[in-house]
């Protein structure tokens, strides 16, 4: 069990809390201090006092939310880059994100989008896009 600096342990070994001072990399140590004493002791005979810290969330631990496509606009399936146009949305990472600008040799089919959020991405060679209506 990882535990962190300034965290309220119990040492089993020594029968006494403490907290936690440093926490060393190798050989399961940790340092523990009280108002008496400061001593080494073994993570394997230590225990959280009290409750235990709140567990970090990770962004990738989140679920995904499902693609929202935008008000107001029909998909066109199968596009290329070089019919993109800027207001567009496509696709990027689950999201619709709006095309603020483009940047490229037209008919090359080499373009960079600048998307809303501050998103840079290369256009693939055919993605589907969400267009406003005609």
């Amino acid at each position: 069990m990882p535990f962190r600096i300034h965290q309220e342990l119990f040492d089993s070994g020594r029968e006494m809390s403490g907290t936690v001072v440093r926490v060393y990399q190798y050989g399961g140590l940790l340092k523990l201090r009280n108002s008496d004493d400061e001593w080494l002791a073994a993570q394997d005979r230590c225990e959280p006092v009290g409750r235990a810290p709140a567990p970090i969330e990770r962004a990738e631990s989140k679920k995904p939310e499902p693609l929202r496509i935008p008000p107001g606009t029909i998909p066109y399936p199968d596009c290329a880059p070089t019919d993109l146009q800027v207001g567009d949305f496509v696709v990027v990472d689950g999201q619709a994100r709006r095309i603020d600008n483009m940047v490229g040799r037209v008919g090359t089919g080499r373009r960079t989008l600048f998307l809303d959020g501050g998103l840079v991405r290369p256009a693939k060679a055919v993605q589907n896009v969400y267009r406003a209506y005609p």
